[in-house]
């Protein structure tokens, strides 16, 4: 039986489709579809990890010196493979010289190692047919390619002589894959403060930081970075390389201030400040590749390089920032409350005449509860103060540190040979300076059973710092420029409200709850209020938008039939917009009977419309309970998780679970067998669907010219011009911990010299409520080839602090 749609559109099996459907009969896979006997890569790649964490610190102080030593030890291993070490050593010293002078340092020197495993296998462990053979049916080894049935070396296999794919095991890959960063830290604080007479105080502050970490990279002949070296016959070990990368990094900031603190009578207090601060960055790169190198000698042999090496690559750079403060506070009976100050920021990120920025701010406060009208006549009231401020704050963090500069640095082609120019740059690259307005009001009623915050402000940008799309042939190797390209409003609430509920003697039970809003908006795009279409940057509306064609449901027959007429003219959709019944449908925005960029609309934003926390502490005499919930509500991210997993092109890999449309008259999987032997399994062309399925996904079929079922406009692997499938609503409820602890009564932890003793036990993110489909909708927009965008895990915690 065969069914066209518009005359065109074939939905038969064929014998060559059966054969495909079962490995061309495949004798294993019809054995192991009657026998349900289906492998779980997800439960053989991933597994339960394991977690901890020790800190002890010994402090002490005589008359003059106080001191503190701590030292921890931190341990993961993940469930994806990964883990770390970590051990750190605290030390801190403060010491009083006499009465006018001390000093004092602190120092936290970190050593730590990452190991990522292999960022692959776990994408690849998800992608993996249940079909698939981890161990081959022949030798019982591990197969290099379990879609095929095969081990390294072994060219064919009489178990699937088709096979799915060439794709290698996650189970081989990770023993093949090593990826571990080593390194050390050191972070320092130095002070010195002296205090000539009682109203100055002189500090100044001197904290340096040093890094230094090296990362590892190997990829055996087996894995599946190395894939492209491997044959079966000529190169069945395949050829293995690494890499290794240094990272060296040295920073400080040198701050030294004057405070003069005084007050006057009973009524008036001043504290002014002057400050001067130095911050300066450095730090290099260097990284080299050897390519089939020795097997299983990771990166310490790049020497043996049998094929040379590959991304020989060294960088260096260093800025430096110089800063100047003067601030001013006032206060009247403590109930008038003021501030000014302002900064002057100089970088060495800019050119001269573009390095100085000058951010002034000024704040006043009333505390209404301090007046005696409230004092006098309203007692519940415990705090009330009213605040309100505006200033400037700068930013050049996303400009780089010579991208105002001539540097030839860039490799270029020409018909005359190759040789090393310069880069574009832009010399007019200024200070980003955002300016905000912010009132708030801070409330405690009731002898403070109830208090929280309120908070309204509006944030202004301009010369906001992005990139900006290029040409390549304006001299743009990357097709970008960090430019200052517009302003930007962000506006919004903050609300914070915490309540008492109960409160006694052994009983105790708070909630807090916040919420926040912003509205995000571009107000000017190089000075002018025209889009920037190409950015995907419009007047009115937030910076991250998601810009595509707009979905309007799957396609019916009657749908695909229905004539329209547009400009006089009247055909069916399936004549103007290709629609079959089963495909996914757009709105024609324009109306001119095509579906193309011009159709492209704002579908919804990254940034949340709200976010939320809610709290709460319990504790009845020696128990205590904690728990913690977040949501972000009304936000639209680019899922690569959705692109990996409902890419229609791709065959023979697990996808998501979708509701498809399924046409009335499509074939509908159905097998008979003789319930003895596998071979007998067979399946009837001719058994179709008696009525239509209405789905949410469209009917899926081999065929690239229909874009395997989506149509025009659905995103696959083979027609990427369009994503709007990839989208999702990322919205969640998150349980983020849950805390349970019992505190030792001092009575009984004295006899056994104790101070404090306190056992507990935590649970992280134990439940997530959301429509999201994927991993976590807290990274929803995570990669998934990188391994950050892997699942998610439940964390389970016992700890026990102690005190001597």
């Amino acid at each position: 039986m065969q069914r066209l749609l518009m005359d065109e559109l074939p939905l038969e099996i064929t014998t060559t489709n059966m054969k495909a459907c079962w490995n061309k009969n495949a004798p294993k896979m019809q054995e192991q579809f009657l026998n349900h006997d289906f492998t779980d890569w997800t439960d053989l790649m991933l597994k339960d990890g394991t977690q901890q964490n020790h800190f002890i610190q010994v402090s002490g102080a005589g008359k003059k010196v106080s001191y503190r030593v701590g030292t921890g030890y931190q341990q993961e291993d993940g469930v994806m493979g990964d883990g770390l070490r970590r051990y750190n050593l605290k030390l801190a010293i403060d010491g009083k010289i006499n009465r006018q002078l001390a000093m004092g340092a602190t120092a936290n020197l970190v050593a730590f190692e990452y190991n990522y495993g292999s960022r692959r296998a776990v994408q690849t462990s998800f992608r993996s047919n249940g079909f698939w053979l981890p161990y081959n049916t022949a030798t019982g080894e591990l197969n290099y390619m379990p879609g095929k049935d095969l081990v390294a070396g072994q060219e064919k296999s009489e178990a699937y002589p088709a096979g799915f794919t060439s794709t290698v095991s996650p189970l081989v890959d990770a023993m093949n894959s090593k990826d571990k960063t080593k390194g050390y830290r050191v972070l320092t604080t130095m002070y010195l403060q002296y205090q000539p007479i009682e109203e100055i105080l002189v500090k100044t502050t001197f904290s340096p930081t040093m890094s230094t970490k090296r990362r590892g990279e190997y990829y055996g002949g087996l894995s599946e970075e190395q894939a492209g070296t491997y044959n079966a016959k000529d190169n069945p070990t395949g050829d293995a390389k690494a890499t290794i990368t240094k990272d060296e990094y040295f920073s400080y900031t040198w701050d030294t201030q004057v405070n003069y603190i005084k007050t006057f009578g009973e009524s008036h207090t001043l504290n002014a400040m002057a400050l001067m601060s130095v911050y300066s960055t450095e730090a290099e790169k260097y990284e080299l590749t050897g390519n089939n190198v020795t097997s299983e000698t990771l990166w310490y042999n790049l020497g043996s390089a049998a094929s040379g090496y590959s991304d020989v690559k060294s960088s260096y750079g260093k800025s430096t920032m110089l800063s100047y403060a003067l601030r001013v506070n006032y206060g009247y009976k403590g109930k008038y409350l003021a501030t000014l100050s302002t900064r002057w920021d100089g970088s060495s990120k800019f050119k001269e005449g573009h390095r100085w920025g000058m951010f002034p701010s000024a704040a006043l406060a009333w505390r209404i509860s301090e007046e005696n009208f409230v004092k006098n006549s309203m007692s519940w009231i415990n705090n009330l103060k009213l605040r309100v401020s505006y200033g400037a704050t700068g930013n050049n963090a996303s400009v780089g540190n010579y991208e105002t500069s001539f540097l030839a640095n860039q490799l270029y082609y020409s018909g005359f040979g190759k040789g090393f120019g310069p880069g574009i740059m832009n010399e007019l690259l200024s200070w980003e300076t955002t300016t905000e307005f912010n009132t708030g009001l801070d409330f405690a009623f009731l002898g403070g059973r109830v208090s929280g915050t309120f908070d309204w402000y509006t944030k202004t940008s301009k010369d906001l710092l992005m990139d900006m799309k290029l040409l390549l042939e304006q001299g743009s190797y990357n097709g970008s420029m960090t430019a200052n390209v517009g302003k930007v409003r962000n506006s919004g609430v903050e609300l914070m409200l915490k309540g008492i509920l109960f409160q006694s003697k052994d009983f105790y039970w708070d909630i807090t709850a916040s919420f926040a809003k912003n509205k995000n908006e571009i107000l000017e795009l190089q000075g002018k209020k025209e889009d920037m279409r190409a950015e995907r940057w419009f007047i009115g509306q937030p910076i991250d938008v998601a810009y595509d064609l707009k979905q309007l449901g799957i396609c019916t027959q009657a749908k695909a039939n229905e004539l329209v007429t547009i400009n006089g003219v009247t055909k069916t959709n399936s004549e103007w917009y290709g629609y079959f019944e089963g495909c996914m449908t757009y709105e024609d925005a324009n109306k001119d009977g095509k579906l193309n960029d011009d159709d492209r609309q704002i579908l919804g934003h990254a940034l949340p419309k709200w976010t939320g926390n809610l709290s709460t502490t319990l504790s009845y005499k020696n128990w205590d309970f904690s728990m913690s919930i977040n949501t972000k509500q009304g936000h639209l991210l680019y899922s690569p998780f959705m692109e990996e997993f409902t890419n229609y092109s791709d065959r023979g890999r697990t996808k998501l679970n979708m509701d498809f449309y399924i046409p009335e008259g499509a074939p509908i999987f159905n097998y008979t067998w003789d319930g003895k032997t596998t071979t007998s399994l067979t399946s009837n062309p001719n058994i179709v669907a008696d009525h239509t399925t209405v789905g949410s996904y469209p009917y899926p079929f081999d065929g690239a010219a229909y874009n395997y079922g989506g149509g025009n406009g659905w995103y696959t692997s083979k027609n990427k011009e369009f994503e709007s499938n990839n989208y999702v609503d990322a919205s969640y409820w998150k349980i983020k911990n849950i805390t349970v602890g019992y505190t030792f009564s001092k009575k009984l932890i004295k006899k056994i010299g104790l101070e404090n003793l306190r056992i507990y036990a935590n649970i992280l993110n134990p439940f997530t409520f959301t429509d999201y489909k994927g991993f976590d909708p807290e990274w929803a927009d995570a990669k998934i080839s990188d391994g950050t965008g892997g699942p998610s895990s439940v964390t389970y915690q016992l700890g026990l602090n102690v005190k001597f």
